[in-house]
């Protein structure tokens, strides 16, 4: 299974993720798969809930803040055999513009050190609902929460920073969120990425806060 994942606003006349795979097979025999009309494509907004900053903002914020709603989630959909429903459509498939083509550069920049996920060093239970991650150190990346019992409608505040006042993670950028949990196991992940060392959340509802992680 191929999942692509990709961000753009500017509606359907924006960008659009353009790839080809070259995949040279053990006989030796080469096959070429690219970005056309036989994918199927899925509106995330429906998912991701893009919105401007509530709750301040920045450079890194101007263009919008994911209020994941996880029951919206076509779950499965990066794994094999998943069946596409009715939410999905084909994909509209455009040839690449003179433009597009002449922007196609090999990358010049040397690869960044990139880890899959790094795992909150320490977690502090302020409350029965309020929680501190503190990652040791300042990292870029994105959010990554791991619910292993989630319930449907139950919320959690997110609030990202560089700065701990007493239990107050300073979010002076506006990196925070408000995301929705659906019924049972479940992994929310944010797609941008900022600067930050420590993490507050935030659960809100009548169930008691899942067992979860944060990466």
């Amino acid at each position: 299974t191929l999942a692509i994942e990709a961000y753009h606003h500017g509606g359907p006349t924006g960008p659009q993720p353009v790839m080809q795979l070259n995949l040279v097979l053990r006989n030796g025999a080469t096959a070429t798969i690219v970005t056309d009309g036989s994918w199927s494509a899925f509106n995330g907004d429906l998912h991701r809930k893009p919105g401007p900053a509530l709750h301040g903002g920045s450079a890194g914020t101007a263009s919008g803040i994911e209020y994941i709603d996880a029951r919206y989630e076509p779950t499965g959909w990066k794994l094999s055999g998943f069946v596409a429903d009715s939410r999905w459509s084909a994909a509209v498939a455009l040839p690449p513009s003179k433009d597009q083509v002449a922007q196609l550069t090999p990358k010049m920049e040397p690869p960044m050190q990139f880890k899959s996920f790094v795992p909150a060093r320490s977690m502090t239970k302020v409350n029965e609902s309020f929680f501190i991650a503190d990652f040791g150190r300042e990292l870029q990346g994105g959010v990554r929460l791991t619910v292993a019992d989630g319930k449907a409608g139950q919320t959690v505040h997110i609030s990202c920073g560089e700065a701990l006042q007493d239990t107050t993670v300073e979010s002076n950028w506006g990196w925070e969120f408000d995301w929705v949990l659906r019924d049972g196991e479940q992994e929310l992940e944010q797609h941008k990425y900022m600067e930050c060392r420590w993490v507050s959340l935030a659960f809100n509802g009548t169930a008691a806060p899942p067992n979860f992680s944060v990466s």
